[in-house]
Parts: structure tokens; sequence; C-alpha cells
């Protein structure tokens, strides 16, 4: 199966030529599928090897995600024609799981850590204006403190709306994503427009160094981003047959 995909506008892949770069990183995902057949992963707690999701709108159907070894296969998909737009790394099942579930991973019969770059999108834009956030700013870039909430809710909200914000360019469809993302999450909170223009402007109040991102659509070029810091993880443990598994901005491995 071919590794490197590149998708259109629809998201259908298109054919590209081959350059010394696409080679170098297609040799390198096949090194990675080739290291995780050689691994055995399983969530070992199950007493079926199936995770069902509840489904997130009303009467909506649950999705079931197999835990197999035949789940396993990785490409790295790029966007919008684009070798600048995505290029995350795709497949393991372990990246469909919800993220409560990912501590009960094994790896060949071993107990695995979950380490992530916290906050690593809003983090990277303000790379992009040329600051380190977590030494020049260093607060909480997605507590917005809604009232009425706990600070686990404020966050999960300021962070889905600055998240989304960054991928999409319109205002109402942000706030249709958040409500779809989290109203059976949170269902003591009303998702009303209104209510998430305030959670919407306090973001922009905290954030007025990346505030020309917000609702810029930079999203792809985040992934972008990641997938090469991914990349470089990747290669390193690839080199020295160490198993990984990347979740895009966190990485599991044997304890």
């Amino acid at each position: 199966k071919e590794t490197i995909v590149l998708r259109d506008e629809k998201k259908k892949g298109i054919p590209y030529e081959d350059t010394p770069e696409i080679v170098r990183m297609r040799q390198l995902v096949r090194d990675y599928n080739q290291l995780l057949e050689r691994t055995f992963v399983d969530m070992p707690k199950l007493n079926e090897p199936v995770i069902v999701i509840p489904p997130k709108k009303p009467y909506g159907k649950p999705t079931r995600i197999f835990i197999s070894q035949n789940q396993k296969f990785t490409r790295r998909i790029f966007s919008n024609r684009s070798w600048e737009q995505n290029g995350r790394f795709n497949g393991g099942w372990w990246q469909r799981i919800p993220s409560e579930h990912r501590k009960d991973i094994y790896i060949n019969d071993e107990p695995t850590v979950e380490i992530d770059y916290s906050s690593l999108h809003a983090v990277l834009a303000y790379q992009g204006k040329g600051i380190d956030y977590w030494k020049e700013i260093k607060t909480d870039p997605y507590q917005t403190n809604i009232e009425g909430l706990s600070e686990k809710h404020s966050r999960a909200i300021g962070k889905c709306v600055l998240l989304f914000s960054f991928n999409l360019t319109d205002e109402t469809k942000l706030f249709q994503a958040v409500k779809s993302d989290l109203q059976l999450k949170i269902p003591h909170y009303k998702f009303t427009f209104n209510n998430l223009k305030r959670v919407l402007a306090k973001l922009r109040e905290m954030h007025p160094d990346i505030e020309d991102d917000i609702l810029s659509g930079i999203g792809l070029n985040l992934m972008n981003i990641d997938g090469k810091i991914a990349e470089h993880i990747l290669r390193r443990f690839v080199g020295s047959d160490i198993p990984i598994l990347a979740v895009h901005d966190s990485f599991i491995v044997q304890v």
C-alpha cells in the first residue's frame, strides 16, 4: 500500500511526482510499519477486543473500534494538493480510541506511558510570531474560567473553541462544530452562539499576539509542523528499533 498520500480539496487521493524528499519520507513510514508489524499492541484489560464509543449526537449510532493487530497500518496524509498542509501520520487504532483508554495499552506485554506536547498548536502559533510560549507567557492557553462551570469543563470548552478556530474561517461553523463535539460531554452548559461568542471573545483577549490566527484556517499548516516533529521522533525510535505509537501530538512508549 502507498504510505505517502496527497489529497485534493475534496479529500480524494491524487497522483504526484516523486522527489528525493518524498522517497525519504516514504521509506521512514515503511520502516515504521515494519516495526509495528513486529510489535504486539494490545489492551489486555478488555474482555472483548473492541471499544464502543457513544454517539456525539442524540439518537446517533455508537462507533465500534476493534483492537486488532491488523489495524496498525500507518500512512502520512497531505491535504489540499500541498506538501505544506497536513502531513500527519494516520492509521493505528490507538489514534481512534478515547484518550482515557490509552493508558491501558500494552506494547509487547509491557505497560506504557503517554508523553504529550502540552497545548501544541497554540504554542506553535505563538512560535510563528517569534514567541516562546512556555518561557514568556506560561499560563494555560485554554483556561477560560466560564461562570458556573468547573475548571475542567471551562478548559475543555476553551480548548475546543481555540483549536477549532485554527481550522475554520467561519464563526457560525465554528460554534456548530464546538456544540456538536461537546454538548453530550457537558450537558449542563448551554452551547448557544451567544455563550460561545463570549468564550471566543475571551480567547481573543487572552491571545492578542495570535489573534489574526483565530478563524484563519491555519490548522493544516500547524499539522504540517507537528507532522515534522513526529517524523523526527519516529526516525529516532525506528532507528533504535524501539516500538512507539504516534497520536499526533503525543507518543505512547513502554514505561
